[in-house]
């Protein structure tokens, strides 16, 4: 994502930043409707830094991991009661990439 929340190391307030190949989280995959609470996107805490990337790496707060793993077990009760329908306000895309990409990457 080009322009998702973080916070620190140099600033206490979030900051829009470019998080592709620098925040790692798995829920981070888990649906942008799920790493959304009350309408803004949960932030990523820069943490280890990296020397031979020359970086920090980025996770969510630990309070943050629960309340989106919450979130997205409550998303797949929701689903399987409809029978595995998903709803256009669900996001599925970042589970289906890891999937498309374990079923072909031995292709």
């Amino acid at each position: 994502m080009k322009n998702y929340p973080t916070l620190g190391p140099y600033s206490p307030d979030p900051v829009l930043t470019d998080i592709n190949g620098s925040a790692g989280a798995p829920e981070m995959y888990l649906g942008q409707d799920v790493v959304t609470i009350d309408g803004q996107l949960v932030p990523v805490q820069w943490r280890n830094y990296n020397p031979k990337l020359g970086r920090y790496q980025g996770t969510l707060l630990d309070k943050d991991k629960k309340t989106v793993q919450t979130a997205f077990a409550e998303k797949v009760k929701r689903a399987h009661a409809r029978g595995g329908t998903t709803t256009a306000e669900e996001d599925w895309s970042g589970i289906e990439a890891i999937i498309e990409h374990l079923l072909t990457a031995f292709d």
